[in-house]
């Protein structure tokens, strides 16, 4: 199973530089998976754009339309968040050996706790996610 963080599904969304990069990716694996996670932090993203870049109220709609979509289509499996996830992010937090915000310790473990691959753009996450010995695949590969 593949994991798709915020910042994949976000370049599926909205222009990104690595955006064919991951519409190539999902296309091509039907074993996808997002989480609650996921979609608080996109509606984290379209506030920001909204407040930031004046966006069309109409267009968030739509982008929210498109997301709820693509998550019936493609991303089938949905990750939940529970305690047991939490207490294995405040886990991946303790250990300093690798820089980590607590909203990516978060996607950490849920790809961890599932044994999926997680997918990402981020590449501080990919780095701390080969820290922890939890499987990754960065987007764009040629970077």
């Amino acid at each position: 199973m593949h994991y798709l963080d915020t910042s994949v599904v976000v370049a599926l969304l909205f222009p990104e530089t690595y955006s064919n990069e991951a519409e190539n990716f999902v296309n091509a694996h039907a074993d996808l998976a997002a989480s609650a996670w996921v979609d608080v932090e996109l509606e984290s993203v379209l506030n920001r754009k909204a407040r930031t870049e004046s966006m069309d109220p109409d267009l968030v709609t739509a982008i929210r339309m498109a997301y709820a979509s693509l998550r019936a289509a493609q991303l089938a499996h949905a990750l939940n968040v529970n305690d047991g996830i939490l207490d294995y992010a405040a886990a991946l937090l303790r250990d300093h050996g690798a820089p980590l915000r607590s909203a990516d310790a978060l996607h950490l473990a849920i790809a961890g706790s599932a044994g999926a691959t997680l997918v990402t753009a981020d590449r501080q996450l990919a780095s701390a996610a080969n820290h922890h010995g939890i499987e990754v695949r960065r987007l764009p590969e040629s970077e």
